[in-house]
């Protein structure tokens, strides 16, 4: 039976499985997400290879060739496969966008495009019981490699990255989210074939569809796509993120040969304060360094003049505040002091009306726009149901509406500096120098092939 859960109607088809659909004649296109969840663990590299194999090739379309043939047929449906991170969790993703049956005058569209999908998931090519074929194994695993050495060509991703690593150095949210060069070196072909077998019957899935459907018709081009399991989980069966034990504030101080400085804060919600539904600490994030009308891009970048960029923002899963910021490498000391004592006045109330107004308003247009972007609808429902919190976009509005200073005031106050990260200036030897040219060839020839995921509006509801 189907339950309303805010904008979508719900039902279980199955333990683990879960079907979310939102009926509307405002798209002409259906869009159509699974979603597949696994805790943030050792595992991390073999789910992301599995990714890059998963997207090439089925039984029935064993090549990219045969994938692209079949989208063509599928009035030019668009598919993307991702994998990603939110709070201690490792999202694999499955998007297909189709056009709509009535505008295609086709009435099996969505069947065969569910059906399509499905099949990526649960039926890749495989070479008789030898498992994943070796050929695409081994080109997916070089991929695979060189994506995550030609991160550090990117030094605010990267920088950003080390800070998180720093920070939560012994806690599943301080491992990447593709897992590590190591790791995905010494994945094993049979090994990876008998994981994903496992993988497959145990994974949680929820699967969101969002066009001009009706439910009925999206519960019967489902069914039987499903890998039947009596020991699939469910996302209740993951573990909550990490709890954090307070500890003195630390400083890492590492070079590189960039030309621009990079400064990072890591700042955490003490561990007694709820992290998923107090709103105080989204405006904080903002205030501090949401946007142009925050203080660090007013006070560091503008008045002082010290960064080429400055800003902040929010997990609220794990609860993480970050600040980075672009700076000349002379800047760190005093670009340091004037973070901190931004948060600082935020804890004794210097907050204006301008920069509350100016939070309040950014969320407030965020939240009216979810409606317009099927992705950043099921973003939103997808982290409400990650932090356990159900989504209302009516409620989420008058929320917002309803935030003072001293909720603000009060959340500045349960943030803890835990990790200051500076990415300075320094001389990169011969060989580090001769990798890198190395990697940002090969990054050149896969880094379009993993997008990051959309975020947008999905955490201010």
């Amino acid at each position: 039976m189907w339950q309303q859960q805010g904008k979508f109607l719900h039902r279980a088809p199955g333990r683990g499985l879960e079907l979310f659909v939102h009926p509307t004649k405002k798209f002409k296109t259906t869009t159509v997400k699974l979603y597949c969840h696994h805790a943030l663990d050792g595992d991390a590299a073999r789910n992301a290879l599995l990714t890059f194999l998963l997207r090439q090739g089925t039984r029935s379309c064993p090549d990219a060739r045969s994938i692209a043939r079949h989208l063509e047929s599928l009035f030019g449906a668009t598919l993307d496969l991702d994998v990603f991170k939110i709070g201690e969790r490792q999202i694999v993703a499955l998007h297909l966008q189709v056009l709509n049956d009535r505008f295609a005058r086709d009435a099996t569209l969505l069947r065969r495009s569910v059906r399509f999908l499905g099949e990526l998931l649960t039926s890749p090519r495989l070479e008789s019981d030898e498992g994943f074929s070796c050929g695409f194994f081994e080109q997916e695993k070089r991929n695979l490699v060189r994506l995550l050495e030609s991160n550090i060509e990117d030094r605010h991703a990267y920088a950003s990255e080390r800070l998180v690593a720093e920070m939560c150095r012994d806690e599943p949210y301080g491992i990447h989210e593709l897992g590590t060069v190591e790791a995905v070196r010494a994945i094993e072909r049979d090994e990876l074939s008998e994981y994903y077998a496992k993988w497959r019957a145990t994974v949680p899935i929820d699967a969101f569809v969002v066009g001009d459907v009706s439910p009925d018709a999206v519960d019967d081009a489902f069914e039987g796509i499903w890998p039947e399991s009596d020991v699939r989980q469910t996302i209740d069966d993951l573990p909550d993120p990490v709890a954090w034990s307070r500890t003195d504030s630390k400083r890492v101080h590492e070079t590189s040969d960039a030309r621009q400085a990079i400064l990072g804060l890591g700042y955490r919600v003490a561990p007694h304060e709820s992290r998923a539904s107090n709103l105080g600490f989204l405006y904080c994030d903002a205030i501090l360094g949401g946007g142009t009308f925050s203080k660090l891009f007013r006070n560091v970048r503008e008045s002082a003049g010290l960064a080429y960029y400055a800003g902040s923002s929010f997990e609220r899963i794990k609860g993480l505040l970050t600040v980075q910021a672009g700076i000349a490498d002379e800047n760190y000391e005093r670009t340091l002091r004037i973070v901190k004592r931004e948060m600082r006045a935020m804890r004794h109330g210097a907050i204006d009306e301008f920069e509350l107004e100016s939070a309040r308003e950014s969320f407030l247009h965020r939240i009216r726009s979810i409606g317009d972007h099927p992705l950043a609808l099921v973003r939103a429902t997808l982290m409400a149901r990650i932090a356990g919190t159900p989504i209302s976009l009516s409620k989420a509005l008058a929320r917002h509406r309803a935030i003072a200073k001293d909720d603000v005031v009060e959340a500045a106050r349960a943030l803890v500096l835990d990790t200051t990260y500076f990415l300075g200036k320094g001389r990169a030897s011969r060989e580090e120098r001769r990798r890198a040219r190395q990697r940002r060839v090969a990054s050149e020839a896969v880094a379009a092939e993993v997008t990051a995921p959309a975020t947008g509006v999905a955490s201010c509801v």
